[in-house]
């Protein structure tokens, strides 16, 4: 048995090293583990702050483009303003001032 005894605390180092390094290496692996799961909360947290930013403007730029891809001939006359407002003159006079001015200037010349 003497003669096993340097081979058997050979091995017991060679074991204690062993979980040494797996120790070490666990407690990298958690280390770099940690450090994933922060960024991908950063990473997750600017794709959805991004993706509010473009859907926000996405429905700024669809209610700023909707009624310049629809085709509707022009209002030319005071009388095609107040049909396009079904009579309403106030709105009517808001949306085409000049209109409502040249109907009245001339109006007033006849």
């Amino acid at each position: 048995m003497d003669e096993l005894e340097p081979q058997i605390e050979a091995m017991r180092g060679k074991l204690n090293e062993t979980q040494a390094q797996v120790r070490k290496m666990q407690s990298e692996k958690d280390k770099i583990n940690d450090e994933f799961a922060k960024a991908k909360e950063r990473h997750d947290g600017l794709v959805a702050e991004m993706t509010e930013k473009l859907r926000i403007a996405n429905d700024r730029l669809t209610k700023f483009l909707s009624g310049g891809l629809s085709f509707s001939p022009a209002v030319a006359t005071w009388e095609e303003a107040l049909k396009e407002h079904d009579g309403d003159y106030a709105a009517a006079a808001k949306q085409y001032p000049e209109l409502r001015d040249e109907y009245n200037k001339q109006k007033s010349l006849r």
